[in-house]
């Protein structure tokens, strides 16, 4: 199907739906259309239904039951840095880092998902090998062992957003964040191989011994770079 005619099948539906699971959704297939055709309409399409998704998650939020507004409030924090993702892919770099910091600051309540978050799925960070253009903030899937995967970490997102600016030290010390957070879910997908080989790759102005000593010291039994 091509996105013109999704286009013109979901506007009425989404912008009726009150839902904001239905323009994340959206979103999504957008940013799914950007990544095929390399359009960077669809991407601004995306953050604009992002930014729908936000306003109406933030209402979901201040009307919730004391039950159900935990969760809501992850989802709320993953739709901020998803917004700050798509910034990023824009080259919004000023608005970029503004989402990121709010998702960082905001402050997500207890609920079934605390200790059990995970960042996984290559998706967090790129298709084609460039983490810049083709970040795919998905929902977060609870899974059958209990854990509640995640594919947006702000603080992953950081590190992108300056290495990509060639502003070194300040990338790396979003990254050494990264590792931590990693740390607390056991190894996550930033502290993987394949991420490691793509940032290598994709960024020829890392600090290649400075990164690698960063990964090593939260993870010194990590699968090592070829």
């Amino acid at each position: 199907q091509k996105p013109e005619e999704y286009l013109a099948q979901i506007k009425n539906k989404v912008t009726l739906s009150n839902s904001f699971f239905i323009y994340w959704e959206a979103a999504l297939n957008l940013m799914s259309a950007f990544i095929e055709s390399e359009d960077k309409k669809y991407l601004k399409l995306a953050l604009e239904y992002f930014e729908g998704a936000l306003k109406l998650a933030g209402e979901a939020v201040e009307s919730a039951s004391a039950k159900d507004k935990p969760y809501l409030t992850l989802h709320y924090q993953q739709l901020l840095a998803a917004i700050g993702a798509t910034h990023r892919g824009l080259k919004n770099y000023e608005a970029s880092e503004k989402y990121l910091q709010s998702a960082i600051d905001y402050k997500v309540l207890d609920s079934p998902a605390t200790g059990k978050l995970k960042l996984t799925g290559g998706m967090s960070f790129g298709f084609r090998g460039d983490p810049v253009e083709y970040t795919y903030p998905n929902f977060i899937q609870k899974i059958p062992n209990g854990e509640f995967h995640y594919r947006t970490d702000p603080y992953t997102q950081m590190f992108t957003l300056y290495i990509d600016q060639n502003k070194r030290e300040e990338a790396l010390f979003w990254y050494e964040k990264a590792m931590q957070v990693s740390l607390t879910e056991h190894g996550n997908d930033t502290m993987g191989l394949p991420y490691t080989k793509m940032c290598l790759m994709r960024y020829k102005n890392i600090d290649i011994k400075k990164f690698m000593a960063i990964r090593e010291k939260y993870f010194p039994n990590a699968e090592k770079v070829d």
